[in-house]
């Protein structure tokens, strides 16, 4: 992003960190072209420009995107853990991931649309939390992710859940919007783009097996493939948008 462009990142209040990973605010001129990394975060977005004015809801990403802002742009997000897509009285496999306006879902008990900010959105949670249904097999599977860097496969996921591997795949395309393996996937990227970022003294061959790839040449393939980057470009400080905690940055 041009030295024009704004964006600040904010940690949840206390009281939604179990289902908000973060918030963000972005200021860009007119004709921004913003090069979005793939997660598997649900993102709530209140929009003003020539395009967008409202709220938004942008489901899971399983690749990079590229959006030319048409006129000055004034975002607020925030971005749902993944596997929380109850929160919003939806199927996460059936958010596009391009913004649906939030009035479309039409969610049971909201009063309009959520204003002031990221006050407004953090109050929208807060009232959906207080009746959604979560599937605790999925955030239990989810936080045993998280916690390993390598030598995962959904075949131990799915016994550790108790769960056939077709039966973790249908949960998680319900309340991640993808299945397992395209989340370790995401994941998977998401960590290289980080560690490669850092300027770690390590060499590429060290990096792509400390995070769980197979070798060198597959972390450059994901890079490409999710991304539309290389690790050279990652390590020269090549504008990437990461819509997550700790990791928004253009």
């Amino acid at each position: 992003m041009t030295d024009l462009a704004r964006i600040v990142a904010f940690p949840p209040p206390e009281s939604l960190k179990q289902w908000v990973a973060g918030a963000w605010r972005v200021e860009a001129p007119d004709g921004h072209e913003v090069h979005t990394a793939p997660d598997a975060s649900i993102d709530i977005v209140l929009a003003s420009n020539e395009a967008f004015d409202g709220v938004f809801v942008g489901g899971p990403l399983r690749t990079f995107t590229k959006r030319a802002l048409k006129g000055r742009t004034r975002l607020w997000g925030v971005s749902l853990r993944p596997g929380f897509a109850a929160l919003l009285g939806v199927s996460a496999d059936a958010l596009p991931a391009d913004w649906t306006p939030l009035a479309a879902l039409r969610l049971s008990g909201a009063r309009g649309a959520p204003d002031a900010g990221l006050a407004g959105l953090f109050r929208l949670i807060e009232a959906r939390a207080e009746t959604a249904h979560f599937d605790e097999r999925v955030a239990a599977t989810i936080a045993r992710i998280d916690e390993t860097r390598r030598g995962l496969s959904v075949a131990a996921l799915a016994r550790q859940a108790g769960l056939s591997e077709r039966a973790l795949r249908r949960l998680f395309e319900r309340h991640v919007g993808m299945p397992p393996a395209a989340y370790l996937r995401v994941l998977r990227f998401n960590r290289a783009v980080r560690r490669l970022r850092a300027g770690r003294a390590e060499g590429l061959a060290e990096t792509a097996l400390a995070i769980g790839f197979t070798d060198q040449s597959h972390m450059a393939r994901d890079l490409r493939e999710l991304g539309g980057v290389t690790a050279t470009e990652l390590m020269r400080g090549r504008p990437l948008a990461l819509m997550q905690p700790a990791a928004v940055e253009f």
